[in-house]
């Protein structure tokens, strides 16, 4: 099943993507595309996954949160599997016990993505391994791809400023509580007006398509899947 929050909205979001602003009805869409999915006996309700590509990507990590999950979705329905291609990089969980549903999550990076920088991910990991309560998140990295490296029409290397992007932003952890930063590997509080600020600091990424990490990423993808939603 395909869906896309932004042609529903009659939107591209392209200009938007890097804002948190879509994202509370994309992971709301997700979910509303689980329970549909979960509504067809044909289907084993244990064994739907999501896969998300940028925005999608970061919706697809979204929807692994288990404050979302719980808030969108009655009883205990989950996604059994979240892989997130080249996510947008906005949000992380803040580190405290059950901040997961439970289920794996995959993301595949781009060495050389400057929307979502490495960094900044593993930043995040090595935050939830300190506080004792690691994401059960799977990286992959590769080298010298950009963002967008499934995209084959994107076939020369581009940068684009009209885009919004958070690369210079720390992450927004969520959690049953209030939302927070991610500042030199501490949890800080949340101010609104400064991330408005970060995101006009360092506007546009670069994009191109790269068919044998396209290739490659789609196979570890598919492997992964495989592994986590056997019967």
């Amino acid at each position: 099943m395909t869906y896309d929050s932004f042609a529903a909205r009659e939107t591209t979001g392209l200009r938007m993507s890097g804002s948190p602003g879509f994202l509370p009805a994309g992971v709301a869409d997700a979910y509303a595309a689980l329970q549909l999915l979960a509504s067809e006996p044909r289907i084993d309700v244990n064994r739907i996954a999501i896969v998300g590509f940028s925005f999608g990507g970061e919706v697809a990590h979204l929807a692994a949160f288990e404050s979302l999950r719980s808030a969108l979705i009655p009883g205990p329905g989950r996604f059994a599997a979240h892989v997130a291609f080249y996510p947008a990089g906005n949000f992380g969980a803040i580190a405290e016990p059950n901040a997961y549903t439970g289920s794996p999550v995959l993301m595949l990076l781009g060495e050389k993505d400057d929307n979502l920088p490495v960094a900044k991910v593993e930043s995040y990991l090595a935050y939830a391994r300190a506080a004792g309560n690691p994401a059960p998140i799977e990286t992959v990295t590769y080298p010298g791809a950009y963002h967008a490296w499934t995209v084959p029409r994107l076939v020369t290397l581009r940068f684009y400023p009209e885009y919004l992007s958070a690369k210079k932003c720390p992450l927004i952890l969520l959690g049953l509580n209030r939302p927070a930063f991610l500042v030199d590997g501490q949890a800080k509080p949340f101010d609104p007006s400064f991330f408005g600020a970060c995101l006009g600091e360092a506007p546009g990424y670069s994009m191109a398509y790269d068919a044998a990490v396209r290739a490659q990423s789609i196979a570890d993808a598919v492997r992964f899947l495989q592994r986590n939603l056997q019967p």
